[in-house]
Parts: structure tokens; C-alpha cells; sequence
């Protein structure tokens, strides 16, 4: 992976970067502020998308950078929890965005959605969830890091996206295999792309470029994936409510939505093999 550099002036050196513990711990501590600025606001459909991108930012991040972070196996499971029902809610949304001229959907989707947030807020008033926010606040403060291996971000950023490339590229060969299943695999190397971006995004600008093209990644292969759920959401529905059969019809065409295009997944692939030359 090219290592950006920062040029000088004279004779005089670049300051130094902050260690792995402070731009971490900086990282953090925004997640954690966003997640209190979002949490009250979920009838929102974009806080509740700020909401589950945080919690996997964060889960991500203290997952990739493990070896320089506190411990953190309990909050990761506390932040996996919020991000899955958070997670429900937002998929609603997205199929509501591509379902809206469907007759009946909309209304069906609405209902689900007041379920599904009401379990949110359990969530949030669940005592699990004042842990996992206790524990964010603490790893906002010096003293949590203060075990943690000190190097600066630079070199720790170097090594961590070096591994976290070749986990995307793992996934991408293991969806390769005859017998795969590819729509589950290509999910796979969607969830290792994300936390490639995350953790790009905790190393600083310099690593802006691979960020963008892990995100580029993410986005077609989430593509695929919400036009499977809103497929699979149409015909669950089509199936509960018969008397309204043309959900059938829109779900074999939104199962079309779910490929993808294979010259585009090989150019992102290629993309980001660049970054780790």
C-alpha cells in the first residue's frame, strides 16, 4: 500500500501525527456524540441511518485496530445488538424508497415500521444499552487507553488496512469457489469492504482514497442486497395479503435488482488491488 508522505519546508521536520490511541480514541468519541445527537430523532429514517453507521463504525474500528484499543468484546456485542434492530428499521426504509407506487405497500410498510421502532426504543431503554453507552463515553477519556500499546497512527494504519485488503480479497476468492453461494458470499466481501472503509476513515486523510474506493465496493454490492430485501419483503407480503397479487409481479422484478454486474465488481476489485501495490 502507497504511504502518503507530507512534504517539508527547509530544514525544518513535519510535526508529529497523533499515536494510534489518540486518533482512535478521537474517532470514537465522534461516533459516540452522533449517537446521542440521533438516538431521540428515529422517527427520522436519516438518523435512524446515522444510528446504524455509527454503531458498525465503531464496532468495526475497535474490531480492525484491536491490537492498539482497550478490550472491547462486550460493548462490540452491545453495538452489534443496537445495529441489528436499528438495522431492521433502516431496511424498512430503503424498501419503502423503491416500493412507493406499489398500492397497499407503503401502508403495510408504515405499520411495520411502528413495530419494529418500538422495539428500538426497548432497545434503548434496555440496560444493556446504557452500558454500551457508558462504556463509549469512558473510551472518549485518556485513561481508557492508557494499557494500549503507544505507535504512531501512521505505522499502526499501515499494517491494519494491509490486513483488512486481504480480508476483502479472501472473501472475493471464497465467493469465487464452484458451489458458493454467491449471493451470500458477494454479502460477505460487502461486510469486509465496509470495515475496510471504516477503518480507513479512522487512519486519517491520507488513506481518503482507499476510504472512497471501499466505499465504491460497498455501494454497488449494497445495491444488490436492498434490491434482494425489497424482492424478499414483496413476496413475503404477496404471500400474507393474496387479494393483492400484483406484489407477486413486483417482486420478480425487483429480484432482477439483486445482480451484480460483474465488469463493475472486477474494475472496484482492480481498484483497490492498486492501493495494496
Amino acid at each position: 500500500m502507497a504511504q502518503a508522505t507530507t512534504g517539508t519546508t527547509g530544514d525544518s521536520a513535519p510535526p508529529p501525527g497523533p499515536t494510534a490511541s489518540e486518533a482512535l480514541r478521537a474517532y470514537v468519541a465522534a461516533q459516540h456524540a452522533d449517537l446521542e445527537r440521533d438516538l431521540p430523532s428515529l422517527d427520522d429514517p436519516e438518523a435512524v441511518h446515522r444510528t446504524r453507521t455509527r454503531a458498525r463504525r465503531v464496532r468495526s474500528v475497535l474490531g480492525a485496530y484491536a491490537a492498539h484499543a482497550p478490550a472491547a468484546g462486550r460493548l462490540r456485542k452491545d453495538l452489534r445488538a443496537l445495529g441489528r434492530t436499528a438495522g431492521h428499521l433502516r431496511d424498512l426504509d430503503i424498501i419503502r424508497d423503491r416500493v412507493a407506487e406499489v398500492p397497499m405497500a407503503t401502508t403495510l410498510l408504515d405499520h411495520e415500521r411502528r413495530g419494529v421502532l418500538d422495539d428500538v426504543h426497548e432497545e434503548i431503554a434496555s440496560g444493556r444499552f446504557r452500558r454500551m453507552m457508558r462504556t463509549l463515553a469512558e473510551l472518549g477519556e485518556p485513561d481508557a487507553w492508557a494499557d494500549c500499546p503507544e505507535a504512531p497512527m501512521s505505522t499502526v494504519a499501515q499494517e491494519v488496512l494491509a490486513d483488512e485488503l486481504e480480508r476483502v480479497f479472501r472473501r472475493d476468492r471464497a465467493a469465487a469457489q464452484p458451489g458458493a453461494n454467491r449471493a451470500v458470499a458477494l454479502h460477505d466481501v460487502r461486510k469486509a469492504a465496509k470495515r475496510l472503509r471504516y477503518a480507513a476513515e479512522a487512519g486519517g486523510p491520507a488513506y481518503a482514497d482507499l476510504a472512497g474506493r471501499a466505499q465504491a465496493l460497498q455501494d454497488l454490492l449494497g445495491e444488490a442486497n436492498d434490491g434482494l430485501a425489497t424482492a424478499a419483503w414483496l413476496d413475503r407480503a404477496a404471500r400474507a395479503h393474496p387479494d393483492h397479487a400484483h406484489f407477486a409481479e413486483h417482486a420478480r422484478e425487483h429480484w432482477s435488482s439483486g445482480h451484480v454486474d460483474p465488469a463493475s465488481y472486477e474494475v472496484l476489485l482492480a481498484e483497490l488491488r492498486e492501493s495494496s501495490a
